[in-house]
């Protein structure tokens, strides 16, 4: 996957963020990326659950 500047901008963003577009254009695909990048700092005992509603995450 091509990340351009917006796109790491937003991965390496710490604040909480709404991410608006349309379909196709990679929000679930980013945010899977970011959560991938905050598993490095999951303590053993802590948990994460990612719900999407979208067709890509289902795939």
């Amino acid at each position: 996957m091509r990340i351009d500047e917006v796109r790491q901008e937003i991965i390496d963003s710490a604040a909480h963020l709404v991410i608006v577009g349309g379909p196709g254009c990679g929000k679930t695909s980013i945010a899977l990326v970011k959560t991938r990048k905050a598993l490095d700092t999951v303590e053993d005992e802590q948990r994460v659950l990612f719900l999407s509603f979208s067709r890509a995450a289902v795939r």
